[in-house]
């Protein structure tokens, strides 16, 4: 991935985590209290996948998913998940988000975003 590629997704993750904040701080969810949240990844081959895990399970993530999906074209794509104890503020911080888009990016991975049950 090329290093105008990276900036396009962390651009694109940062306008869709101002649309989640907005839409959380509409709702009243509490954005600094801490809980469960998931980063999810894509992978188009297994060994990346299992080395992006590996990597984030070394910086203490809990690696909870790494799972082949079947594409109608018969590709097959690596979903790899992993949950760390943060905030949402913390989540969708810019700093977060470029670690990670740069993180994936180093194992020729996706970064799609996160999650957490509000």
């Amino acid at each position: 991935m090329t290093e105008g590629e990276i900036g396009e997704r962390i651009l694109g993750h940062v306008a869709r985590n101002s649309e989640i904040e907005r839409h959380l701080r509409k709702k009243g969810v509490e954005l600094d209290q801490e809980r469960s949240i998931e980063h999810h990844f894509w992978a188009k081959a297994h060994m990346d996948g299992v080395m992006l895990a590996k990597e984030l399970y070394g910086r203490g993530y809990l690696v909870v998913v790494i799972s082949p999906k079947r594409e109608e074209d018969g590709s097959v794509w690596w979903n790899v998940e992993a949950s760390l104890n943060r905030t949402i503020s913390e989540a969708i911080a810019l700093d977060t988000t470029e670690a990670l888009v740069r993180l994936a990016a180093t194992f020729r991975c996706i970064y799609d975003g996160g999650g957490t049950s509000v």
